[in-house]
């Protein structure tokens, strides 16, 4: 056999190798994947109430606590033992709420009235002084809005652009900054204590580009970044923090009253979330989580599987929401009419 006819042999050879390699490696890659992801989304324990203090005196603050997913965090974690700070615009539902917790979970609570559309400086240096006496262990950045409707960044009125990024970055910054001093005093007073731990509430609008809602979605971006590079500044400190990304939950923000497999109620979500602390479900950026099981798998799915077609995704995202926007016009044509009819009788 001539050299000529060897050589073009070896080298096809060599690269069938190299290619099989890379092939092996890549799968062995995706299985890690997706072995992890089924461990963390339905064997991984999370991190148990007890170690931020529940039942020891400790103190949980809840913004937007009122309504939704607000609301069942604080009944739930009032229910596992923790004294309840709730933070939200309307003070009649606080007191409301406030008595409820009291009776049902025999504990002790604190309201705190505040328009986080309005909130300044001195509205955060007011809850500093309010709370600086409790040993605060809990932070839920829950409160949050949305846009009215879907619509374009262009039509979007300059004071629910404003409203959106006030109340959810300005709102969860300061309301952290708050309070972060007062968890950090404590841990370093007694390392043997309660840890800390900071949740703040992100969106799938926020893991990927969200047409017609985009400042809201810029807003969770923020948010979710913003939580898991503070997130690793005060780890050492005893302090867990983690940004918990949701899809649409029952309520009146996202206007769905039914729930189903994607769409959880603020019940079962909450419970998710409260049972899986420090596990990462979904994708694999540090310190964001999608605590729900089937947002979870939309997650991962969009990280490990969709890769090329997320511009396709995005696609689909654009003509939903342009969909719900043309019925909220037409329900808001409806409703003007039916106020014109009344007041020309």
């Amino acid at each position: 056999m001539s050299v000529e006819n060897v050589a073009p042999s070896s080298g096809c050879s060599t690269a069938v190798t190299i290619f099989s390699v890379f092939g092996i490696v890549f799968t062995l890659l995706k299985a890690k994947s997706l072995a992890q992801f089924l461990y963390n989304n339905y064997l991984a324990k999370g991190t148990k109430l007890t170690v931020y203090g529940a039942k020891q005196g400790a103190w949980a603050v809840v913004t937007g606590a009122t309504d939704g997913i607000g609301k069942e965090y604080a009944i739930q974690l009032a229910t596992s033992g923790f004294n309840i700070v709730l933070v939200s615009r309307t003070q009649e539902k606080l007191t409301a709420l406030a008595q409820e917790l009291e009776t049902v979970a025999k504990i002790q609570t604190r309201t705190i009235a505040l328009d986080y559309s309005k909130a300044n400086k001195v509205s955060f240096e007011k809850v500093t002084e309010e709370l600086k006496d409790l040993p605060i262990t809990v932070l839920i950045n829950n409160v949050g809005q949305s846009h009215v409707m879907p619509t374009s960044f262009e039509e979007t009125p300059e004071t629910e652009m404003d409203n959106i990024m006030h109340i959810n970055c300005f709102g969860t910054l300061h309301t952290t900054k708050a309070i972060l001093p007062i968890m950090t005093e404590q841990r370093r007073k007694d390392k043997k204590g309660p840890r800390c731990l900071i949740l703040t509430m992100g969106s799938f609008a926020g893991l990927i580009p969200s047409p017609y809602l985009s400042t809201y979605a810029g807003s969770k971006a923020f948010l979710s970044n913003w939580s898991a590079s503070m997130a690793e500044e005060v780890k050492p400190e005893g302090i867990d923090v983690w940004c918990y990304n949701s899809y649409l939950v029952v309520s009146s923000m996202s206007k769905i009253r039914r729930p189903n497999f994607t769409t959880p109620t603020p019940k079962a979500f909450v419970r998710e979330a409260l049972g899986s602390i420090n596990v990462q479900r979904g994708g694999s950026a540090p310190y964001i989580s999608q605590p729900y099981p089937s947002h979870a798998i939309m997650s991962w799915s969009l990280e490990e599987l969709l890769g090329s077609v997320k511009y396709l995704v995005v696609n689909q995202v654009a003509a939903m929401h342009l969909d719900v926007r043309k019925r909220a016009l037409k329900k808001q044509a409806r409703i003007q009419q039916s106020v014109s009819t009344q007041t020309s009788v």
